[in-house]
């Protein structure tokens, strides 16, 4: 993860204490919207200097404020601050899990249709190929008499 990610971590645990953005963009000299954009991923790459002056505002150093998002990371992994702005709409590990094992369901189902059909057509190949074998038995046979007689039962040894 690069340090902007770590700063947004500190900087909404510091906002949950804090409570305002506004007063903190007003202290830091910027703009209540950039602090939204910083915390939503938004704004992807802030100047050190304007980092430098929202850790300031809330009486902190930016080391600090790297440090202490680092520490967040590590005791919640999965939190709801993107790391990018391709991030935005974060899933919860769990919601993902469930997804990926009703596709693994589906896809299980799937192949065991594909399977029992697969075993019917070869049923019913089988079966068919039995057909052929005696029709072209009897073939041989009315082919060998030359006579126009009923044949014989194909299935008769006799």
């Amino acid at each position: 993860m690069d340090e902007i990610y770590y700063f947004r971590l500190a900087l909404k645990n510091a906002l949950k204490e804090r409570g305002s953005q506004s007063n903190l963009a007003y202290d830091a000299g910027i703009s209540e919207g950039y602090v939204s954009q910083l915390l939503s991923g938004k704004r992807i790459n802030p100047s050190r200097r304007t980092l430098s002056n929202i850790a300031q505002a809330l009486k902190k150093s930016y080391r600090e404020m790297i440090d202490e998002g680092r520490a967040i990371a590590k005791e919640e992994p999965f939190h709801s601050i993107p790391a990018s702005p391709r991030q935005e709409n974060v899933v919860p590990m769990h919601e993902l899990l469930e997804e990926l094992k009703k596709q693994i369901d589906m896809l299980k189902t799937g192949y065991e249709y594909l399977i029992e059909r697969d075993l019917q057509q070869e049923a019913h190949l089988t079966s068919h190929s039995d057909s052929i074998k005696k029709i072209n038995e009897a073939l041989r046979y009315y082919g060998e008499t030359g006579d126009h007689k009923p044949l014989k039962k194909i299935g008769d040894t006799g």
